[in-house]
Formats: structure tokens, sequence, C-alpha cells
């Protein structure tokens, strides 16, 4: 099994046309290529979070009230695009990692396996070991995931308002679920994610990651 690096090359061309991190074959019609879903998410994820920041600097500078919710609705709303982008690309980037390494047989037993698990069961079997449940980056993991399910899997439950300190009154409590801190929260953690599988196997982290 032929087995691509994790930086966003296809597998096997000698000449290559580098874009955005996206290595396209031009050699002939023959070379497989693969773009990376894990790549295009992350930089999604990072520009709701820039425009979080921007929203959260209006709200902030606005004198009315109402102007003020627009803008917290604007942050709030962007913040959970980057939640759900967070996961896409933590689930494309150790499908990823583990359909480079494991034999197909094994990779397609494991497919279906919930986002938490993959990141357990993937370095174990490549690596012969694996995150510790109960640290750090891994422990917030579940959160992220609870998070990405709230906004995708959603139930219409009513709960009772919350207070805003930024708007100095109660509102839905989604706009205190998803800030720009927590955005940033999420983001880090993909970061930290990466990062730590990278860790664990002597590689080195790829360059998109910053």
């Amino acid at each position: 099994m032929s087995r691509d690096n994790s930086h966003g090359e296809s597998a096997t061309p000698s000449k290559r046309i580098i874009f955005e991190n996206h290595a396209v074959g031009v050699e002939s019609f023959s070379i497989k290529t693969r773009y990376e879903v894990s790549i295009s998410a992350y930089n999604f994820a990072k520009s709701f979070i820039e425009d979080c920041r921007t929203y959260r600097e209006f709200c902030d500078k606005a004198k009315d009230a109402q102007e003020k919710a627009g803008h917290l609705l604007n942050e709030m709303q962007r913040s959970m695009a980057c939640f759900v982008f967070c996961e896409i690309c933590l689930e494309a980037y150790i499908n990823t990692y583990a359909g480079d390494r494991l034999s197909k047989l094994v990779w397609e037993r494991l497919e279906r396996l919930h986002l938490e698990d993959k990141w357990i069961v993937v370095p174990e079997l490549v690596l012969g070991k694996t995150f510790e449940t109960d640290k750090e980056p891994y422990k917030s993991l579940k959160w992220l995931v609870q998070q990405r399910n709230f906004i995708v899997h959603y139930k219409g439950k009513f709960s009772k308002p919350e207070m805003n300190d930024r708007l100095g009154f109660a509102t839905d409590r989604i706009f205190n679920q998803f800030t720009l801190e927590k955005a940033q929260r999420a983001f880090q953690l993909v970061k930290d994610m990466i990062k730590s599988v990278h860790n664990l196997d002597n590689s080195k982290a790829p360059d998109w990651l910053v």
C-alpha cells in the first residue's frame, strides 16, 4: 500500500504544481491526487475566528443595545461555524492519518468509529501508544464533539434565558455557549491534537498548522 504523507501532497508524482499546500500531479492522468479537506476545514475555522473577533470589537464599540445584539448574533453564528469546521478538520485528519498507515481491511473496520474513539484507537494500532484520556488535549475532545453535536443534532428544546454581561440583560443560552473565546478554545484544540499525534510518532506536524 502506498503511503501519502500528511502535508497535503499526492502519493507519488515526481512533478507537482503546488497550490495553497495542495500538490497536483502533472505527469499523466494516471497519477492519483488527493485534496486535503483537513487544510480547508482548518482555514475555514481560522477565518470564522477572525470574524468573531471583528464582531466582538463592533459589539464593544456599539452604543445602541439593538446594534450590540446584532453584532453579538453575528459573533455567535461564526463561533458555531468554527466548531463545525474544527470537527471536520479533526475527522479528516485522523481518517487520512489512519488510511495512510493501516491496511485497507483494518481501516474499513475502524472507519465508522466515533471521532473520540478514532483518536485513541488509530495511534494505538499504528504506534503502540496513544493519548491519555484524562489529560489535555484529548480531555477537551469530548467537549468539542458535544458542542458540535448540539449544533448539527439540534433538538430545539426550550431553556431559561441566561444573563449576558455584554448586553446587560438575559438572552438565550446559546449566546453564551458560542462565543469568540469558545471558538478560540476549539481551534487551539485542533492544533494541539494534530501536533500531539505527531509528537507520539516523532514526526513533524504539517506546515499549515499555524
